[in-house]
């Protein structure tokens, strides 16, 4: 391959990881969100 293609080609593989990490993230998040809501909270 040529850089530029190379470079391309790492642009992307690069942002797919990125996008993987954020999904990751929201998954935990809304994981966590949903156990945590089903404990008493103080003041309840």
């Amino acid at each position: 391959m040529t850089s530029f293609f190379a470079t391309a080609a790492f642009r992307n593989a690069a942002a797919s990881a990125g996008d993987a990490r954020a999904a990751g993230a929201n998954a935990r998040g809304n994981n966590n969100n949903r156990n945590n809501a089903s404990l008493p909270r103080a003041g309840d």
